[in-house]
Parts: structure tokens; sequence; C-alpha cells
């Protein structure tokens, strides 16, 4: 036999003999490792896997829910921008106005708008009549000098019809808007044209990406007919085609139902829905990153191979008796992710071991109670949001959702401006008219106020019957409160003679109201019990606003001195003489604004 041949047959045989050494111990570890790590790796990516698949049809789901609620933000605004040209429609159809009276109602209707700046009026032929623009303010786009019969004959079919977005003089678009005027018995009396700003939509949308993607204002977005980008939170965006993929989906989307996809841009993989705006052929766009989507499967996938990689040490260190110890809640475990993973956050893992396994558990216990707690959390929050914006404006709801504001009894001395705002002659109103009547009277005008005092960064302090009691510079006051509550108190009675001309002709009802307003120091916290509690303020700067609107006339804004000296710089206020108060030991000045 050949030398090198002996030799190999030596060197197989030592080996052989070194492997019957290993003893059953070393034997058993080495096969509970292969035999532990394949189950571990298949339930591990089989939760992924799983985990996979709900996470991504939750982000489907949640960014169709986002792209609706955002369709909805875009009709809303067209609805708000409708109603103010229905206003506007309501006040050429009103009887018994001279032309001049038309006009100021017109244009008082027009300074009250939130959205449009300009409205043009056209004759039932199409010739543009007149026109006219907000004091102060340009149009966003020019009203035509006639308009089309095609664009007649669909303001008549659809009582409102949109155009195509147009570009205006500086370089914004604006969407056009026609609605039809018919006088009683039908009979065409013209057509009114106003038009809405994009940028109007660009701050909703900006808002509402960063509210529901983590201060990201670019992920909603709005493509028009053609798929270009109409609305984006970034400028140098618009007017840029979409991509390829996504102009693809536009057809299966203008059919009218929503639409999920994902495509690769530059290197960068997005999860991306589509809901149409079926009135403008517009399209509402809300993507986002897929890796931000599946980054919570990364975590779990490294932190199972951690624990895989720790199981598998232990195994070959300790033996069977220690794997068969680590097998238990290694299920334990896994079954209550699988638990976890289809919602139930209530499960926990029982496991009383101190090693890698039990701090394993522990830390998915911890998870879990995180999850549950953060559930229980946003649920709360949801409800404390939905109960408190009936009555606060957003900063201070989401200051007391943030716990920035503590719920607690107690309270703080605060410079604030208080106003009362009073329906006058108010008893004989409930006497000569049914109560329905009334109560949809009052529910509208407290309506309108609110938005008001909202508009103006006020809150509502209570309703009293027919008065409302509105509060500037609490929580949180600035230099401007005093000139906020003036100007609020201005559009409330602006506002006013609109509403008193619907109602005179549709119900037979006009309201007057007296305002009162002070400024000065006041305890300002949560006043009642630990369970019910309210939000207010008191002290003598409060009942002098009180005082203050019962002495006011119908269509006054009473004021003090100390409010006209703080506001002189924009108002015009006169001295009305002194009023002895009713204690008899000091008397104040009175104030109003002069026109």
């Amino acid at each position: 036999m050949p030398a090198h041949r002996a030799g190999i047959l030596l060197f197989l045989e030592k080996e052989r003999h070194s492997l019957m050494k290993v003893g059953l111990r070393g034997k058993l570890s080495i096969a509970l490792v292969s035999l532990a790590l394949i189950p571990l790796v298949v339930v591990t990516m089989a939760l992924v896997r799983v985990n996979v698949r709900s996470l991504e049809d939750s982000a489907k789901n949640y960014r169709l829910a986002v792209a609706h609620n955002a369709v909805n933000a875009v009709r809303g605004t067209l609805e708000m921008a409708r109603s103010e040209l229905l206003t506007a429609r309501r006040i050429l159809r009103q009887k018994g106005l001279d032309v001049s009276e038309r006009m100021r109602l017109l244009r008082a209707a027009l300074a009250g708008a939130d959205v449009i700046q300009s409205i043009a009026i056209f004759s039932a032929k199409g010739q543009l009549a007149d026109s006219f623009v907000e004091k102060g303010k340009t149009p966003y786009i020019d009203a035509p000098k006639r308009l089309s019969k095609k664009v007649m004959k669909a303001a008549l079919a659809q009582t409102v019809h949109y155009l195509k977005s147009q570009k205006g003089q500086k370089g914004q678009f604006a969407i056009p808007f026609v609605i039809p005027v018919r006088l009683e018995g039908g009979r065409l009396f013209g057509f009114l044209w106003a038009s809405i700003p994009i940028h109007f939509l660009h701050k909703k949308l900006k808002k509402l990406s960063a509210l529901r993607f983590e201060k990201q204002s670019d992920r909603i977005f709005v493509i028009d007919s053609e798929s270009h980008i109409l609305s984006h939170g970034k400028s140098a965006m618009l007017g840029q085609k979409v991509h390829k993929k996504l102009d693809e989906a536009t057809r299966f989307v203008r059919q009218g139902l929503g639409y999920t996809l994902k495509y690769d841009k530059q290197g960068v993989a997005y999860i991306a829905a589509l809901e149409p705006i079926t009135e403008l052929g517009w399209i509402v766009v809300a993507q986002d990153d897929i890796g931000k989507v599946f980054a919570s499967v990364r975590i779990t996938l490294q932190r199972a191979l951690i624990v895989g990689s720790v199981f598998a040490l232990l195994a070959l260190m300790l033996g069977l008796w220690m794997g068969q110890r680590l097998a238990e809640p290694v299920l334990s475990v896994s079954e209550a992710a699988s638990k976890v993973a289809s919602g139930d956050f209530r499960v926990r893992v029982n496991v009383p071991s101190h090693d890698e396994v039990g701090e394993m558990a522990r830390s998915f216990n911890q998870m879990a109670t995180d999850l549950q707690g953060y559930e229980t959390q946003l649920i709360e929050e949801t409800r404390i949001r939905t109960d408190l914006s009936r009555y606060l404006n957003v900063d201070l709801v989401e200051d007391i959702v943030d716990k920035r504001l503590p719920l607690k009894l107690g309270g703080e001395r605060k410079e604030v401006t208080v106003m009362f705002a009073d329906v006058v002659a108010f008893t004989p109103l409930t006497e000569q008219h049914a109560p329905e009547k009334i109560v949809a009277i009052l529910n509208e005008l407290f309506t309108f106020l609110t938005e008001i005092v909202f508009k103006h960064d006020g809150i509502i302090d209570k309703f009293l019957g027919d008065c409302v009691m509105a509060v500037w510079g609490a929580p949180v006051g600035d230099e401007e409160d005093a000139f906020k509550a003036v100007r609020a108190a201005e559009e409330m009675l602006r506002w006013l003679e609109v509403g008193n001309s619907r109602w005179k002709k549709e119900l037979g009802v006009t309201l007057n109201m007296a305002i009162g307003i002070n400024i000065g120091e006041a305890v300002v916290g949560n006043i009642g019990s630990e369970k019910r509690m309210e939000y207010t303020v008191i002290g003598d700067s409060v009942n002098i606003a009180a005082r203050l609107e019962s002495l006011a006339r119908p269509g006054q804004i009473l004021m003090t001195q100390a409010l006209a000296d703080h506001v002189e710089e924009e108002f015009d206020c006169e001295s009305l003489g002194n009023y002895q108060m009713p204690d008899g030991k000091r008397s104040i000045e009175l104030f109003t604004i002069v026109d």
C-alpha cells in the first residue's frame, strides 16, 4: 500500500475516534441547536410574513382613509365658497331693497367671507354686468367678459358649475365657479361668478399631511385631469407630471373608485392611495415611504435573530435539559406574539426565570403593555378632542389633551379680555314665535358666533340663555387679545345684518345684539369639583363686562376706558360719559366705537 494512502486512512480513523469521544450532552446540544434553529426561523419568518401582510393592508387602508379625509377637506372648501356665493345670491333675490342697500349688503357679505375675495354678476345672456372686490384685496383671477353657452348650460343643470383651474396675475392658480340666480317664479335673473384660490387648499392639505404623517407636510397632494400636480407641500413640485405608475392608475380612479399601489421612484419605494374628486376631475394622492411603514417589521426580525442566537448558545452550553426548559417560554412568546399581531394587546407571558428568555418575555410584556396603553390613550384623546372641540378652540383642546393645561382644580390671576354678546328683547320673541323656530335661529346664531370667536383666537366660556360669553388671553394670551376681541365684536354685528335679511324673509324674525367688552385681571382656571369642573374666568372685570352688555343699546358695542386705551391705534372710540356702579362706591367711563 502506498505511503500516502496509509496516511489518509490513519487520519480518518483518528477523527472517527474523536467524534466517538463526544459525550451525550454535547451530541444532544448540537442536535438541539440544529432542531431549534429551524422552527425558530420558520416561526419568525411566518410571523414577519403575517405582520408584513397585515401591516401592508393596514397601511393601504390608512392611506385610503387619509386620502378620503383630504377629499372631504377639499370638498369642504368648495362648499364653504359655494355657501358664501349663495349668501350673495340670497341678497340679490331679496325684495324691497334699493340698489345702494343691496350693494352694501353684498359688500358686507364679501367682507365676512373666508374663501372668495371677489364676485362678478352676469346677465341672463352671459354678459358681464358688474363686479366688485373685497376692500384692500385683489381678485385671484379676473372674471371673463362673457360666459360661454356651455358654461351657462352646465350651471343651470348642476346648480353650481366648477371650471378648469386658471393661473392668475401673481402666478397662483384658482378655480372659477358659477351659480345661476333665479327670481321668484323661476325667471332667470343671471349668474354669479367667483373663484377659489388653490393656496387655500395648500394650507389645509399641508396641515392634514403633517398631522397624519409625523409632521411631513408633503405626503398629500392633488393632481388635475391631465395628471399634473396642482397642490403640493413643496412648491417646486407644482405643475410637474406625476410618476408613470400613478398616471396609469388614474384611469381606474377616474371611474369613481379608490385605488392603492406600490411604486419605485429614484430608488425609493412608495405606497400610495388615490381618491377621486369627480366634480372637478381631480385626484387626491396620499403616499409614504414603504421603508418607514415596515420599519417595525425589520426591528422585529432583528430582535428575533438576537433571540435565536441567544437560544442556540444556551442550548449548546446547557444541553437537552436546558433546551426543554427554554422551549416552553419561547413557544409561549411566539403564541403571544401572534395574538399581539392580530390586535390583542391584553396578552401577557408568564416566565418567572431571570435568564435571557425571561428578559425577552418581560420585554414582550412591556411592549404589549405599552401598546395597550397607547390604544387606550388614543381612544381617550379622541373622546376628549370630540367633546371639547364643541366649546373650545383647537389650541386649548390640544393644551388639555397634551397635558400642558392640567385638568385640576384651582386657577391663576391673568389679564384677560371678556366679551358678553346678548340678543336684545329676546323674551318677546319667545312669546311671539314657536319654540322650534326660536331654537333653530339661536342654534344658527350661536354656531356663527362661535366660529367668529374661534377665528379671532378666542374661547367660548359659556352660553347663558340667549347670551354668549367669550374670553381672550386664556389659557395663553398675547398683545393682540384686546384687538381680536373688538374685531370679533364688529364681525358679529356685520354677520347679523346678513343673517337678519334671510331670517326676515324666511321666518319673519330679526334679531338685535348688544355687546359689552372689558379688559382686566381675573382668576382663570378649573372651578368646580374633581368629578365635574369647568374652565372659566371669574372676577370684577368679568362682572363689569356683563354690566356693559346690559347697558348697551341694540347694535352697540360698549367698553371701558382701559380697553379703549388698548385699541385706540386701530379703532376710533368715543366717550359716552360716566356710569355709577350699583354698589354706589365707584363709577366707570363708557366708550363706544365710532364708525
